[in-house]
């Protein structure tokens, strides 16, 4: 996958963020956090593109069920599968920062 620019493995991004952070190499620590920053930028741009009044917070659940394909291939350069897998990582990541 591809994000900002960056690709990603998703199944080996999968298997450090189910590491303990403190037995990861440094180098596997970086690539970790730089893939949690792409994800939550990225998510960023999705949210954008769906939610035209930006004073208005949008939750996930609604994000979900308002995604339009077009908009994301055209905007964010993102398939559904992508997206889904964005989507997938902010609920793992950063679900409790989304919501406040």
């Amino acid at each position: 996958m591809i994000l900002c620019g960056r690709q990603y493995d998703v199944q080996h991004m999968e298997s450090l963020s189910d590491r303990s952070i403190n037995k990861l190499k440094s180098s596997e620590q970086e690539e970790l956090m730089q893939f949690k920053m792409d994800v939550y930028q990225t998510y960023m741009n999705i949210r954008d593109v769906h939610n035209e009044n930006k004073w208005n917070p949008i939750d996930m659940h609604t994000l979900k069920n308002e995604l339009n394909d077009k908009w994301l291939h055209t905007y964010c350069s993102l398939t559904r599968e992508d997206n889904e897998k964005v989507i997938y990582f902010v609920e793992k990541y950063f679900y409790e920062d989304v919501t406040k």
